[in-house]
Formats: C-alpha cells, structure tokens, sequence
C-alpha cells in the first residue's frame, strides 16, 4: 500500500482520547465470550488484538465499534461513556474482513458513501474524497467497480471509505486475511505507514502473529474470552508470561523445570536464571534462535546434544535436538545433519521463567 503524506493532516483531531474498556462481558446463551476484559488503548495507537479463533477478539472489536452491546461492562473514549451509543453515532468506523463494498457503487461512490448518508455539502464530499484517495494512491481507480480490482485494491478502498469519515478510532477486522503472501506484507507496512501519518487511533484484530508484530505499537494476546498478555511486539515475545504466549508468538523450546541449587533443575541438566522462579515447579521459555552452537560444552547452561532432524529454510536451518527436543535456528552454513552431535548453549538472559 503506497501512502502519501497529507499536506495538511485531515485527521489531526482524531487522536482526541484513550479507548477503555472496563470489566466487559459478553455472553450468547450459555457461552461466555468475553469474560471480564480491561484495556486501555492510548490515542493515536496501533493496537492489535491477536489470539486464535474463537478467543473473543471480534466480539471485541464489535462491541467497541456499537454493533454488539456488552453483557456487562463499559466502553469509554475520551472519559465519556459510549456503551449504549448506537454505531452510526460513535466516532468509529470498521473495515470488515470482507470490505463489504457495495458492488453496484463505482469506487468514488464507494468512499463517498458515509458522508453522503450524513447529507455533507456536495462541494465537501468531493474535496474529502479525491484527498483520501490522493493519499491513499486510488484516485485512477475512482470510476471503477469493485469487480473491476484487486485484492490490495479492494483493501485501500474499504480504507478509503472509512478514513474520509474522519474517526477517532479506526477498527480493522482482519482486513488483509484475503491477500496472498507477498502482497499482505506490502499491506502491512504501508497500513503502519498509513496510522503514523494520520495520527489515528488503529485497533486491529488477527490471528497472525506476524501481522501484529510488524504494525503494532502494542498488542493484547487473548484466549478464551480473556486478555492474557499486553505489551509491546518486544515485549510479548521475548518476555511471555505463559506457554501460551510463549508458542502463540512464533516458536518456543519449553523446558520443564524445578527450583533448586539458585536455578532449575531441567530434563537438560541444572540452568541458571536470571532470577529464581517463584514457583517450586513450572516452565521456561527460549527461542530457537537464541539457543546457541557453540565448538565445546563449556561453563553454566551448556551440554552436547545430537541433531535428530533438520529443515533448511534458505537464509536459516533450523534443527531439532535431543534430548529435550530442542529447537536450534542457526545460520544455513555450515549445514548440520542428523545424528551429528553437537554442543549447546543456553544464555542465562535468554530463559524466561513463565508463570505456568
């Protein structure tokens, strides 16, 4: 996504107060949804909000966009109350996984939509329209239908559309699922571009792990109706709490453990830790890429290890040890091979002590 830079920012008074959700619940049924979820979105953030299907992300997402109404709970923005405001007056506007762009509308009709629907000035509507889609790099597409375009197309319309409304807050439901790989990371940068240039609120909702840690300031991990974990992308990944977000955010060696001798006693043999664990019996947590060969197994948190299997993935290998079932990436060069036996070093400061 191609992004020009505004002369002057049409949503500069959109970053204007901080998103709160405050202990809300959201049942169907017998289902609980959500099941008390607190969060506080700055303004001018890019939040995401990354969890597997069905963990209560999108009911989130609908609840603060008015489209869903909280069993229990509060949505504030700016200090003021905006749980019971219905959605067309909310100054929040959604780009759905779909696009939901009406198939019957040229492009310019398309984005021009919402502020016709709020009867502003012929005049206004043209000059907000051709600077969105200025910005956003579609103005040759505006007497186009939308089986006339892309994917990526489709995408900066349906962004197009809701941006020229002029929202506080900007929702996104999975907005780049549709898109093959190359073009989704082309989307992702642009789209983070995009949200700095403008200054808006972005809440965005996928289960790509990829995704969120290449666009977001900040990132709620959730499960099963609850947020388990917010943080920046550095924070969630190199420091997780649970196994959970130590395997939802991308691969993890978790070793069993036990406190003992000022460490753990591990399957591996006894680590230190930067810390002792306040727990008698749980997890660590090391990236495979923090695991480092080294040519002999000297000192604290090494010990030899033979290759049991290896992937080559062009720029990296990656390998699989045992005991322990280790995961190694390491550099493509030189290449390892099973049943090699190799030596091992887990830094101290790279094991993380999980609460579970």
């Amino acid at each position: 996504m191609a992004v020009t830079r505004p002369s002057v920012n049409p949503q500069a008074r959109a970053a204007t107060g901080t998103l709160a959700v405050e202990d809300v619940v959201k049942r169907f049924g017998e289902v609980t949804a959500l099941g008390g979820v607190s969060l506080e979105i700055k303004a001018g953030e890019f939040f995401t909000l990354l969890g597997p299907s069905g963990c209560g992300k999108t009911t989130l997402l609908r609840i603060i966009a008015g489209f869903e109404l909280p069993s229990a709970g509060r949505v504030r923005l700016g200090g003021a109350d905006i749980t019971g405001v219905p959605a067309n007056q909310r100054p929040v506007n959604t780009v759905f996984q779909s696009y939901a762009l009406f198939p019957h509308l040229s492009v310019f009709e398309n984005v021009a939509f919402g502020l016709r629907s709020r009867r502003v000035p012929q005049a206004e509507v043209h000059k907000r329209v051709e600077m969105v889609m200025g910005m956003l790099q579609i103005e040759r597409f505006m007497a186009r239908y939308p089986h006339q375009l892309s994917g990526g197309q489709k995408q900066r319309v349906a962004m197009a559309r809701a941006l020229v409304n002029e929202p506080q807050v900007l929702l996104l439901d999975e907005p780049m699922s549709a898109l093959d790989a190359k073009l989704r990371a082309e989307v992702q940068v642009g789209l983070r571009r995009l949200q700095r240039s403008l200054g808006t609120t972005f809440i965005l909702v996928t289960h790509d792990q990829d995704e969120a840690m290449t666009v977001s300031d900040r990132i709620a991990v959730m499960r099963e109706g609850q947020v388990i974990q917010v943080g920046t992308p550095e924070e969630v990944y190199a420091r997780p709490r649970t196994c959970f977000v130590a395997e939802f955010l991308g691969a993890a060696n978790l070793i069993p453990a036990r406190r003992g001798g000022g460490g753990a006693e591990t399957p591996l043999g006894p680590l230190e830790l930067p810390a002792p664990p306040r727990w008698e019996q749980g997890n660590l947590a090391i990236r495979p890429e923090r695991v480092e060969l080294v040519p002999e197994p000297r000192g604290h948190n090494c010990l030899r290890a033979r290759v049991r299997e290896v992937v080559y993935r062009g720029s990296h290998q990656e390998a699989w040890l045992e005991p322990g079932g280790l995961r190694v990436r390491a550099a493509a060069h030189p290449a390892l091979r099973p049943g090699q036996e190799v030596a091992v070093h887990l830094p101290k400061e790279a094991l993380v002590v999980l609460d579970d």
